[in-house]
């Protein structure tokens, strides 16, 4: 069993660690992952005033799910974000779907800037 404990921690960390690089590749200074030393899933902090639930929207139309963080508070959180899970996805496929979050994360953050209420993701790479 402690075999299985070490070589789940080491596929994690691989996964966490590839999820961090595509942000930074993808997505720096459009999405902040907050601590993410351990577990399955992160957050990763919209900038303030984004719409995370027209963020998850728009990503779910790119084949990429991202839960909004506000769908988990009884009340408005403090910031807006999504909740991304990597433990069951490939390094190579998490740096294809940030590429497409990063794609409807800007879209939408560019189009509520814009004033135009949410805008739509650029085309997926």
């Amino acid at each position: 069993y402690a075999r299985h404990l070490r070589r789940s921690r080491a596929v994690c960390r691989e996964r966490r660690d590839a999820l961090l690089a595509a942000v930074k590749r993808h997505a720096d200074g459009l999405l902040e992952i907050g601590e993410a030393d351990t577990g399955l899933h992160t957050v990763a902090w919209l900038p303030g005033g984004a719409d995370d639930r027209a963020v998850s929207d728009a990503a779910a139309r790119l084949g990429v799910h991202a839960a909004p963080l506000s769908a988990h508070y009884a009340g408005t959180p403090s910031r807006p974000g999504l909740i991304l899970g990597y433990a069951s996805l490939l390094p190579e496929v998490i740096d294809r779907a940030m590429q497409r979050l990063a794609a409807a994360a800007s879209g939408v953050v560019r189009g509520a800037r814009n004033g135009s209420g949410g805008g739509q993701p650029a085309a997926p790479p």
